[in-house]
């Protein structure tokens, strides 16, 4: 009984998600090959994140290929207890043929094992025979920052972007079968039982000519229900912390024309978010942004350059209904900021925030991190000196303020991926030493801190090797080394 109870709450709730999306492309749920397209984290925010999205929209487009989706987390923001069932069809997810794991960020390697050991399906991949258990991919940006970190876990480790590999390695697999050995030779796809370094990935997607968007739409995305669209892939700035430049190297813009005609393609669309690394940095962004106030879009976008934000820039984003905006000055000393490659001229920056308010903006978030390599408590005295004189701006200027303050992570590829990380007892010494610095601006200034151990454990999983998989099995009794496909048959128990 608890089990058919289990399964009934699985279908009512997904059957509910279902009925709420808005879908502009049909993707066959079945086919010759079968795909559970798995993000690691919770509905909500896989439905906002175009990596994963796209995957299943190419997925699609490949004659004889199924694809289900899967979500550990649904609305109520905690783990699903296993058996674990696909979203679409309900059909038990080790019954797939391949399992591909979208993954944004390095956090989300920890999700792999409390998704694949219930379903009997061994960490390490040496001890999976062919054919008995799905192939496991894994892919995304989390896996281009560290690709070495999976490589004793997955069979197939797809470093690149999806639109110039992904196509062409299901084609590959439904051709010679879901085994690793039949996909090897292709670019970008690292086959670590077959190759000891990864292939070089292919040459990068003309984002200009095909743009990323959401084809399922939800209004229980991270934007509220908006549809999605990237204007731009990587970005054109050189901070020495930023994965970004690393792994979308060249940035590529969508053109301001190539937009509007893609919005005159969707007369339905009032709601739209503009995604992209640096969306302030687009070359036609006063264009991109007089193509949707001309259209009336309610516009949603992500953290902004402040030196870009102009009298027409400000003006634009106004009649688009944006009333908060996101900056990250990154740290409030000179001298931090020269090393992060983080130009910022103080009074231009605070006479920006002026020109915020008298647009009519009513919120103003600033992002800064802490614990870069040099850093001293002089730096975070200037840093509580800068959100002070931020806090009078703000209250001058009719805007509500709110500071977030997250941790140095040294992320491979980056020029400062040699820097050290502070640790978790030193980064909470130093986030301490700031929330008693800033009460004096409790009235007129929220704050918010990251966890210092979460940040310890990304920084530990953005640097980690091959040995990961190990790790995971001394952590933990539960996740098998050997097993069998359970088909669902598992007791039940929490994730």
């Amino acid at each position: 009984m608890t089990r058919l109870a289990h399964r009934f709450s699985y279908e009512e709730a997904t059957a509910r998600l279902q009925r709420l999306e808005r879908g502009e492309a049909v993707v066959p749920i079945a086919g010759k090959l079968n795909v559970g397209l798995v993000f690691p984290g919770p509905y909500g925010m896989g439905m906002s994140n175009l990596g994963f999205l796209t995957a299943h929209r190419l997925a699609g487009m490949v004659p004889g290929i199924g694809v289900e989706r899967f979500f550990p987390e649904l609305t109520d923001g905690r783990s699903l207890a296993p058996p674990f069932y696909s979203f679409e069809t309900r059909r038990p997810l080790g019954d797939l043929d391949v399992l591909a794991f979208s993954i944004s960020f390095e956090g989300d390697f920890d999700r792999l094992p409390g998704i694949l050991g219930p379903l009997g399906i061994p960490l390490r991949a040496a001890d999976r025979r062919p054919g008995r258990f799905p192939l496991l991919v894994v892919g995304g940006a989390g896996v281009a920052a560290n690709p070495a970190a999976l490589s004793r876990l997955a069979d197939l480790v797809v470093a690149g972007e999806a639109e110039t590999i992904w196509p062409g390695l299901l084609a590959r697999l439904l051709a010679e079968g879901p085994v690793a050995a039949g996909a090897a030779d292709l670019p970008g796809v690292w086959a670590p039982a077959h190759r000891e370094v990864p292939p070089d990935p292919p040459p990068p997607h003309d984002v200009a000519a095909s743009p990323a968007y959401a084809h399922l739409i939800t209004p229980a995305n991270a934007f509220g229900g908006a549809h999605l669209i990237e204007v731009m892939r990587g970005c054109p700035r050189h901070c020495v912390f930023c994965l970004a430049r690393a792994i979308y190297h060249p940035p590529r813009a969508v053109s301001a024309a190539a937009f509007a005609a893609w919005l005159a393609a969707r007369p339905w669309i009032d709601d739209l978010g503009l995604i992209a690394p640096s969306l302030f940095d687009h070359p036609e962004l006063e264009e991109l942004l007089t193509v949707c106030a001309a259209r009336g879009l309610r516009l949603r976008n992500s953290s902004v350059k402040w030196e870009r934000l102009t009298d027409p820039v400000l003006s634009r984003l106004s009649r688009c209904g944006v009333k908060g905006l996101t900056l990250a000055p990154e740290s409030g000393s000179a001298e931090i900021r020269r090393r992060m490659g983080k130009a910022l001229r103080e009074e231009a920056f605070f006479a920006t925030m002026e020109r915020i308010g008298a647009h009519g903006f009513m919120h103003l978030k600033l992002y800064f991190l802490v614990g870069f390599p040099g850093e001293i408590d002089a730096d975070l005295e200037a840093t509580a000196e800068f959100l002070e004189r931020a806090a009078g701006t703000a209250h001058q200027a009719g805007l509500a303020l709110t500071a977030a303050f997250s941790g140095f992570v040294p992320k491979r590829g980056t020029p400062a991926e040699t820097g050290g990380f502070a640790g978790a007892a030193e980064l909470k010494r130093r986030f301490t030493t700031l929330k008693r610095r800033l009460k004096t601006a409790a009235p007129r200034l929220q704050v918010r801190f990251d966890s210092p151990e979460q940040i310890a454990r990304q920084a530990f999983l953005a640097q980690v090797g091959p040995d990961l998989v190990d790790l995971y099995l001394k952590e933990d009794s539960r996740w098998p080394v050997r097993g069998h496909p359970t088909s669902g048959t598992m007791p039940d128990s929490d994730v």
